[in-house]
């Protein structure tokens, strides 16, 4: 069973029995169940009503990680009673709510974000992981070729590499440890082993005295890595722990390589003198490509890493040739056994997982709620608990969106969804951005009307025409990457039955019943809930009808739904109250994402038990997903993660005039969306601008964001990329070999037209390229056009899905994009 599951229902069904002592204290109980949310959020709003994107931002730098082995949480800010089960380990995530005491004293009031608890603990056992070094700030990197210690932003990373065993013959995951050691205590600071294909950052270098290393190679040099998450507007850095330095192999630039697609023969030999000479000699070939390169269907896998480049000379004169050391990625094994599988099917099996991983963590929830005048006072407390909610999920790394909607009654006679009256509130935005739904306060003051009246004789509205139309409004707005989609319904009166209705403005017609909603919320792959309040007027007589077509709903949907609720509001209005009511429902679809991902986890470890309580409404939810949705059984699961994949490092020989091998660029998401938006102003520049300044800006942007560092106006653009890439220059074109400045007086020259129309059809191509890439679609280059004022795609041209970025973690994703849709 998944003891979580039950901790987090317990805790956000209100059970919550933490104390707040004299002079704002926090004390939980022994169990570290944490307070509400609106306790927790009260020193981030403070009397604003709205939370500002430096509320979010102070949130994400109050995310900690566990430094310690181990940590306990005590239940009181004095330290003395223990947390009942909760001790943390190294780099368990926790976020900091309030801090008491002083500097050498100072103790932090955290919630475990992946446990759920609450409790205190010393400030000095948990710290933000701040930013990751530059490569310059690597010994051994102070002047990487190339780069300008002024300009340069490149950030220092580096793949991990598998380890053998003693004997050589099997394949080890590489251990990962919680601080810095020496002699053969590995074992005790040992926290987990890493046996794929893992880019990481870099963030300290230590020896087991905690002094500097002076050469990160050497054997007791120790390296701080880990990940740089994207789950929000900023990068969020997460360790991994420490790792000797000699496994891991050094990464300076975004350059990949690649096999050439329809080619065949290439080799990776085990050193650059091999690769100069192309060696015959089997002992000197460490891969050898049998068969013609077709490029993967469906999901992108990761290139060849290239951690160096040198350009091959000939009689004294230098060649176009160029020699790289790449990281390959090999066959991956049964840490245990003899079976083993290509590169590319497990690789593709780790993207997918990935993927899957990822899609998990995305959350979109559609409000459908009542906009007549009997619901006004619920608004502003819909409000806190989405504001209240928006933050727990940012804390959580997951990418939450709200949309709402309201409706009233139909407008006519014809009770269809397209009669139906409704507004919307707030369309799906930002992730995690809440200041739309304030909006709804309007509503309260300027209720949508109820045409057929809100009396005995008439005391249903529209609801069901309302949830379809408002699945229509957002049916082409849910996330792509984003998993869980949840309708909440909240109002006071139920639906008319089928039929023809007296009403006080006539007589209505009566179309839509449960089933044409349950059918929309399918057709949307959008799971269901509802909460039930009392209005006004005759809502107390009348709201039988509510939970009674909630569950007509509901009993079409299977297990994609979660119960109705009422909010207990039949004698009075508590604001709190229905706040976490509120609270309740939207927590639930979390919760359900929580042990989706500990379901994974649990299931990669064998031995465990992976059996989802489905008592739990949360777990029947979570288990439709398993089914319906990811398709992940239990054996690829185990493969991947089980499995030790083969990572080391070769040469290739770069032949310029019959390359084997094509450059590829590997970015993180925010680099690859700053590169998309360069492309596409310079773009925009050239096709309309007539300013000197702005050609000349976009240009450089563009360079920046493949290289990380700006050039001066005055350096050749082909010599600049170049040195930055170890790139023949005959690869670029021969337009941009010229300075930024040489480059826009050419272009504001007269004449050329033939060349600058040609240039400014690449760029826009590339631009219009990057936009379906984004978008997870492959197409040819040569299929994209400008037709009818705009950049779009040929008649008949081929399309296909396919996910470019590559992960088998949580939010640290990379795309790998040819270079030639880039320059």
């Amino acid at each position: 069973m998944i003891s979580l599951g039950k901790i987090l229902l317990a805790l956000w069904l209100g059970l919550s029995v933490a104390t707040v002592q004299a002079g704002g204290a926090l004390v939980v109980d022994a169990r570290g169940t944490c307070p509400d949310l609106a306790t927790l959020n009260q020193q981030g709003r403070g009397d604003r009503d709205e939370f500002t994107r430096e509320d979010f931002e102070r949130i994400r730098s109050a995310q900690l990680q566990v430094l310690r082995p181990r940590v306990s949480l005590f239940r009181d800010p004095q330290l003395i009673r223990e947390v009942t089960g909760g001790t943390l380990r190294f780099g368990d995530r926790v976020v900091v709510y309030r801090t008491d005491g002083r500097e050498k004293t100072k103790r932090h009031f955290v919630k475990a974000i992946d446990r759920g608890i609450c409790g205190w603990l010393y400030s000095g056992v948990a710290s933000g992981v701040g930013d990751p070094l530059q490569l310059t700030e690597i010994p051994g990197y102070e002047h990487a070729v190339g780069i300008d210690l002024k300009r340069s932003r490149l950030t220092a990373k580096a793949v991990i590499l598998s380890t053998r065993d003693d004997k050589n013959e099997r394949m080890r995951k590489v251990p990962v440890f919680s601080r810095p050691f020496a002699g053969s205590d590995g074992d005790r600071w040992k926290v987990r082993e890493v046996g794929y294909f893992a880019i990481v950052d870099i963030y300290d270098f230590k020896l087991p005295d905690n002094t500097p290393c002076s050469d990160i190679g050497q054997d007791d040099c120790f390296l701080l890595v880990g990940g740089t998450s994207t789950q929000g507007s900023a990068p969020l850095p997460e360790y991994l722990g420490w790792v000797r330095g000699k496994d891991l192999a050094l990464w300076p630039s975004a350059l990949s390589l690649y096999y050439r697609e329809g080619k065949q023969g290439a080799r990776i030999y085990t050193n650059e003198k091999a690769a100069k000479r192309r060696a015959d000699d089997p002992r000197n070939i460490l891969a050898y490509q049998e068969r013609w390169h077709q490029e993967p269907k469906g999901q992108n896998i990761p290139r060849f890493p290239v951690v160096t480049g040198e350009r091959v000379s000939s009689n004294g004169a230098e060649t176009d040739d160029f020699t790289y050391q790449i990281v390959l990625a090999g066959e991956a094994c049964e840490e245990a056994g003899d079976r083993c599988r290509s590169v590319n099917h497990w690789l593709q099996d780790a993207g997918k997982l990935g993927r899957k991983v990822y899609q998990i963590e995305g959350i979109d929830i559609l409000f459908v709620i009542d906009g007549t005048k009997s619901m006004g006072r619920y608004y502003q407390p819909i409000i806190d608990a989405i504001e209240n909610i928006a933050l727990e999920a940012k804390r959580q790394n997951l990418r939450m969106r709200f949309a709402l909607v309201v409706y009233g009654d139909y407008r006519g006679r014809s009770g269809i969804p397209e009669t139906v009256e409704m507004k919307t509130v707030a369309e799906f935005s930002e992730v995690g951005r809440t200041n739309a739904l304030r909006r709804l306060l309007r509503i309260r003051d300027n209720p949508l009307s109820n045409i057929h009246g809100d009396s005995p004789e008439s005391p249903s509205e529209a609801p069901y025409a309302a949830i379809i139309a408002g699945l229509q409004r957002v049916e082409k707005k849910w996330a792509l990457d984003s998993l869980l989609r949840l309708v909440v319904w909240i109002g006071d009166h139920g639906n008319r039955e089928l039929g023809r209705h007296r009403t006080a403005d006539g007589w209505l017609e009566e179309y839509v019943s449960a089933p044409a909603v349950f059918k929309a919320l399918k057709d949307n792959n959008a799971a269901f809930t509802a909460l039930h309040v009392r209005g006004d007027q005759w809502s107390a007589d009348f709201s039988p009808d509510f939970p009674y077509d909630a569950e007509a709903v509901i009993a079409g949907m299977g297990d994609q739904h979660l119960p109705v609720q009422d909010a207990g509001m039949e004698l009075w209005f508590d604001a709190g109250k229905f706040r976490r009511a509120v609270e309740g429902r939207v927590q639930q679809i979390i919760e359900t994402s929580v042990i989706l991902r500990e379901h994974i986890t649990l299931t990669s470890a064998p031995g465990a038990n992976t059996a989802l309580d489905l008592r739990l409404p949360t777990a029947r939810l979570a288990n439709h997903y398993l089914q319906n949705d990811l398709r992940l059984s239990a054996e690829t699961i185990r493969k991947v993660t089980g499995e030790v994949q083969e990572i080391t490092t070769g040469v290739v020989y770069y032949d310029a005039d019959d390359p084997a091998f094509e450059f590829w660029l590997a970015l993180r998401r925010q680099e690859f969306n700053e590169l998309e938006r360069s492309v596409g102003d310079l773009c925009r520049a050239l096709e309309s601008t007539d300013f000197y300044d702005e050609i000349k800006d976009t240009m450089a942007s563009v360079l920046e964001a493949v290289t990380f560092e700006r050039p001066r106006d005055d350096e050749n653009i082909a010599e600049f990329l170049k040195k930055r890439f170890s790139i023949p220059k005959p690869h670029f074109s021969k337009l941009l070999d010229r300075s930024l400045e040489e480059f826009v007086d050419w272009w504001f020259a007269e004449g050329n037209t033939e060349d600058k129309r040609n240039f400014a059809t690449q760029v826009c191509r590339k631009d219009k390229m990057l936009d379906y890439v984004r978008r997870g679609e492959r197409v040819a280059l040569e299929d994209i056009e400008f037709n009818a004022g705009r950049w779009r795609l040929k008649r008949r041209a081929k399309r296909e899905k396919f996910a470019w970025d590559w992960s088998i973690s949580s939010g640290i994703r990379y795309y790998f994009v040819p270079l030639e849709y880039l320059l």
